[in-house]
């Protein structure tokens, strides 16, 4: 193709664009001729003239409309020139042209002349004064006409506006003048064509951009020349080949109104086999049907103007203000790249444009408007919307089935199997969270997998996802996140209504009071003689026999401090010589057991409750970190690159939809996995598993604990001491501590020669009928009185008289001590380990499975780490998405999350000094 360059100064473009001729001599340079004169620019052989010559038409002729001949006046088209005359019975006068009557087939009406806006149609004075003179002076052969009538077809947005009609009559596809993509009278669709380029996205090639060329028109459809793009902003100007761009430009109406009006058709240049080519691109206007047009326009400041009437003639003036500022509103470049092995073909792109109105007022107040820009790149063979509705689909199927069997497992242990609207309610809840998990994580799959193969692909074979992707991807987040916070909402619920019970296996210790005599008078020679005659009737103990007796610690009758105190009396009365049983009258006392060991156990219980694997402000601490301080937000540039230069990110600060989301949560979840990993590997297995240590505790404690999760499921915690008394000095602990070590005494489980100490507990009808009939008492016996004082003293009264009886029906039921509500303890099968569902189970039975995994942690959030973690990643990506900011994102997550702890904690303090009857001031 031949380079096009500018003439130089003081020469003229001539009349074939092929050549610049210098401008005729004299004072001035003078380059166009007179009304009456034409251009020569060759000799008669041909040769270019060294100036410019204007030559005067004679009489009875006049200048053709492009000034190169004389036209004779009799010629079907004639001006109305000095050297003319418009006979006016067989001629018409349009401007400065003459034309017959009988040539006329455009009727001279109002419609005709009619611009179609949004709210109005207006009667344009510009088309009543030029449409009839270009389409005639078309019909005669004048090329600018012809441009100029086109230009009028895209003012009007309609195939079926006059103008449009004129231009597809004098459209010949051969020919540089046309205005549609037609064939055989039906419009196309011209990209089928494939650019014989191969682009790279190596952005140190130069085969990475895509350079796009306009042609650039008059209003009058003069060519000004063939340039890169000069439209609003830069736009079209550096397109990088496989990025998309979503921009956006601020302009104001009065800015709008003093821009020249011109007309654009678009090129896409291109180098093959060394030489360049121009393609052309279709444009479609969305404010019309879908028909491709060759050539668009910025602005309409002209078609609006109304036709005034004029009231001495039949002539018509202009409006003096302008109606409707017509401005395109927004404009996409659609390129299709094709799915070949090589990659880097595209088809011709496609243009998409939009068009927008600014009423009389606002071009009055200056009205700010925003013009968007838009290079979307499109896969053939690469639908990622079909993929994921696929996904969604097929998992959200798979996540109904699992519900429908948690909702199963859920009706077997809170009602027994039996079937109510409580287990529907369950299963519908049970079913949004697990499909808002899908969703998560279909979403963040895509736009994770989208980050990773996009930026890390040399050759162009993925692409971002489009707006109505992104739209889909944005909804089914929300969708997400707010099915996980019913599934939140109803795991509060859970924690609030866990019902749990300590059963301290302490027993009283018992005493003897001090030594009392006969009477504080007695003397010293009646004891001494009633020690003798007690003597014979006495039988001594020995003292190996004695020392034996105190050395035995397995009684339950007895305690290290007890069995000190009376050897001090037993010391003290043989140095008087006086046996301990002389003289004495014993009494045997029991002490109350003490009741801080189970307040120390619940506050261990209630600390733990709300305690974590990972810790959140640590989580938050480290995804702010990788973001902000190390920079990974930048990899959120739609660009193939992970390395973003310094200038790239000052230069655009436009972040894509898909790569924010996939960059957050990918930081998010590997700290949130990280975190974790450690949790599981190095801290609890070397530092501290808060889960052992509780019910080691309870263990040193001597207290077990019984856990409801539901009516007929549970847990039970094993923590009888095998001491036998827990509430001993330190020596003692100590000393009881080391031979458990060394593997002297015996071992901690439920079974004898076991250490299993944590059960899944599947109680019986039975069991829990006499269980519930212990705990509606204190209900039925609050129900009896009115007055608050009544009340409170009876309210206490009762309800230990109900934790006792409670108590000694557990204490029982675990020492198998009835026959009726016995239990038997077994392993759990691999199905149900799986499902986590219990099929061995026996209604009139209860089983106790062995848990070597401390699964008690199900009912506090140690164990619902996955419902917590999957809520907060959802909510981060919830609000990164709505609000486009990492920290605010972080932010929020941190307060929902302490928040959502204050509350369980609130709720789990009432709970547990409602169902264990401990004072609320105790729990810390």
């Amino acid at each position: 193709m031949p380079k096009c360059e500018q003439c130089p100064l003081g020469t003229i473009l001539t009349s074939d664009r092929k050549s610049c001729i210098p401008c005729r001599k004299g004072d001035n340079l003078t380059c166009y001729c007179g009304i009456n004169e034409v251009k020569v620019e060759r000799e008669i052989n041909g040769e270019l003239l060294k100036t410019l010559k204007c030559i005067e038409c004679s009489d009875n002729s006049y200048p053709s409309s492009d000034g190169l001949k004389c036209l004779a006046c009799h010629n079907t088209t004639a001006t109305s020139h000095i050297n003319c005359a418009c006979p006016i019975t067989t001629h018409v006068r349009i401007q400065d042209y003459c034309f017959r009557r009988n040539e006329i087939d455009l009727m001279d009406v109002r419609n005709t002349y009619l611009v179609q806006f949004s709210n109005e149609n207006i009667d344009s004075y510009y088309f009543r004064k030029e449409l009839r003179l270009s389409a005639y002076l078309c019909k005669d052969g004048d090329k600018t006409a012809c441009e100029r009538l086109s230009n009028m077809c895209a003012l009007t947005l309609s195939e079926k506006s006059i103008p449009c009609k004129l231009s597809k009559s004098k459209q010949d596809p051969h020919s540089i003048l046309w205005m549609f993509y037609e064939e055989n009278g039906y419009p196309v669709v011209a990209n089928n064509k494939i650019v014989p380029v191969k682009y790279t996205l190596d952005k140190n090639d130069g085969t990475n951009r895509l350079n796009f060329t306009i042609a650039t028109f008059s209003l009058d459809g003069e060519l000004k020349y063939i340039d890169t793009p000069n439209l609003f902003c830069t736009f079209l100007n550096d397109v990088r080949f496989g990025v998309n761009v979503n921009k956006q430009c601020k302009l104001y109406a009065k800015e709008l109104t003093t821009r020249e009006i011109n007309f654009f058709v678009p090129y896409l240049l291109y180098n093959d086999k060394g030489k360049s080519f121009l393609s052309t691109l279709p444009v479609f206007v969305k404010n019309r049907v879908w028909q491709p047009l060759k050539k668009f326009f910025l602005i309409d400041s002209i078609s609006s103007y109304k036709a005034m009437p004029n009231l001495v003639d039949d002539s018509f003036k202009r409006e003096d203000e302008l109606t409707i500022l017509r401005y395109m509103k927004s404009i996409e470049v659609l390129i299709t790249v094709q799915n070949d092995k090589e990659g880097g073909h595209i088809y011709s792109p496609l243009i998409v444009i939009d068009y927008g109105e600014l009423k009389k007022q606002d071009i009055q107040d200056n009205k700010q408007i925003k013009v968007d820009y838009k290079v979307i790149f499109i896969l053939t063979n690469k639908n990622v919307n079909n993929s994921i509705e696929i996904a969604i689909g097929v998992l959200s199927g798979f996540a109904i089935a699992y519900s429908a069997l948690k909702a199963w497992s859920y009706c077997k242990r809170n009602f027994n199997g039996i079937l109510n609207v409580g287990v529907v309610v369950w299963f519908f809840i049970y079913s949004l969270g697990a499909v808002g998990n899908v969703l998560l994580l279909v979403t963040t799959s895509v736009c994770i997998y989208t980050f990773i193969f996009y930026k890390g692909q040399t050759v162009l074979h993925i692409l971002l996802p489009t707006d109505s992707v992104e739209s889909k991807i944005c909804l089914c987040t929300i969708i997400a996140f707010c099915f996980k916070i019913i599934e939140i909402l109803a795991l509060i619920y859970r924690h609030r209504n866990i019902n749990v019970f300590f059963i301290d296996w302490e027993q009283p210790r018992t005493i003897q009071t001090p030594v009392r005599y006969d009477s504080p008078h007695t003397s010293l020679k009646k004891l001494y003689n009633n020690r003798f005659e007690q003597q014979d009737s006495v039988t001594k103990t020995p003292r190996s026999s004695r020392s034996k007796r105190r050395s035995d610690g397995s009684s339950p009758e007895t305690s290290p401090r007890n069995s000190n105190n009376i050897a001090t009396i037993e010391k003290h009365a043989e140095s008087y010589g006086i046996e301990a049983e002389d003289g004495i009258t014993d009494r045997i006392q029991h002490l109350p057991v003490s009741i801080w060991r189970t307040y120390f156990v619940a506050n261990e219980w209630f600390k733990i409750q709300t305690k974590r694997r990972i810790n959140v402000a640590l989580q938050i601490i480290f995804t702010l970190f990788m973001l902000e301080i190390v920079g990974l937000k930048y990899w959120t540039q739609p660009t193939p690159e992970l390395q973003v230069d310094e200038n790239e990110i000052h230069a655009s600060t436009e972040k894509n939809f898909t790569l924010r989301f996939g960059v957050g949560a990918l930081v998010y979840i590997l700290c949130y996995c990280v975190q974790w990993i450690i949790s599981i590997i190095f801290y609890e297995r070397y530092v501290k598993n808060r889960m052992q240590h509780f019910v080691d505790l309870c263990s040193v404690a001597n207290i077990s604990i019984f856990i409801f999760a539901y009516d007929y499921y549970g847990y039970y915690i094993h923590g009888r001491s095998v001491h036998g008394y827990a509430d001993t000095d330190l020596e003692t602990l100590i000393s009881d501590l080391k031979k458990e070590e060394n593997n002297l005494c015996a071992h901690r489980g439920l079974i004898p020669g076991t250490t299993n100490q944590t059960f899944i507990a599947s109680f019986s009808s039975s069991f829990r009928e006499i269980y519930h009939k212990l705990l509606d008492l204190q209900t039925a016996n609050e129900s009896r009185f009115s007055r608050r004082d009544i009340l409170e003293s009876l309210n206490w009264e009762k309800s230990l008289q109900t934790h006792s009886k409670i108590k000694k029906f557990l204490t029982a039921f675990v020492d198998h001590c009835f026959k009726d509500l016995d239990y038997v303890i077994k392993e759990r099968l691999l199905l149900e380990k799986l499902c986590d569902i219990e099929i061995g189970s026996k209604d009139d039975q209860s089983t106790f499975y062995i848990d070597n995994n401390n699964t008690f942690d199900r009912v506090i959030f140690y164990g619902n780490e996955w419902t917590l973690g999957t809520f907060e990643i959802a909510l981060f990506i919830f609000v990164q998405a709505l609000s486009e900011d990492y920290i605010l994102a972080c932010m929020v997550t941190l307060l929902i999350s302490q928040l959502l702890i204050t509350i369980c904690r609130i709720n789990g303090k009432r709970n547990l000094a409602k169902k264990t009857l401990i004072d609320e001031r105790f729990l810390m």
